[in-house]
């Protein structure tokens, strides 16, 4: 049996306790547990979709449908935002952090067409993902730019594009 594993320190706000943070990414992981019911692993828009409901309380109990999803374009016109492609995920979580509780961002990663929903809640900053991909890869909270990185572009061969939800009315 291998050791747990040992996760990284992370930073915290002087008015954010680790008990706090603890508490939000038990809630951001209630939504990535629930929100894809099928199981899915070809739905990352419709997953966002449904994470921004419950994030921001539209609806409480959104699910999204197993299948495709659209385009970038046409999730970007859903969210009212504009992602800008050639980033990184630091970029992303500091602007998400910068923007306060309750700022949201689509994250998109231009290797296959994936798509994430990135929340601050209160304070917590953390892409929700939906998707079990298998060992490694399980539905999760990532709340840093290495474990984002090792998920979704462990080459570095991909385009990392996002943008702030409502940005763009």
């Amino acid at each position: 049996m291998s050791p747990p594993l040992t996760l990284p320190l992370l930073p915290l706000p002087s008015w954010l306790s680790a008990a706090q943070t603890a508490a939000h990414v038990r809630s951001m992981q209630a939504i990535a547990n629930a929100v894809n019911p099928a199981s899915s692993t070809v739905n990352c828009g419709n997953i966002i979709d449904a994470v921004i409901a419950r994030e921001t309380g539209t609806n409480p109990n959104a699910a999204a449908p197993a299948g495709t999803d659209g385009s970038f374009t046409d999730i970007e016109n859903r969210h009212h935002t504009t992602l800008t492609w050639g980033s990184n995920f630091q970029a992303a979580f500091n602007a998400v952090q910068g923007g306060g509780p309750g700022t949201m961002a689509i994250v998109g990663i231009g290797y296959s067409g994936g798509t994430g929903s990135m929340a601050n809640q209160n304070g917590t900053v953390g892409i929700i993902e939906g998707q079990d991909w298998g060992a490694g890869n399980p539905r999760e909270v990532i709340t840093d730019a290495a474990r984002a990185d090792a998920r979704y572009n462990s080459d570095g061969g991909s385009n990392i594009g996002w943008g702030i939800v409502g940005s763009n009315p």
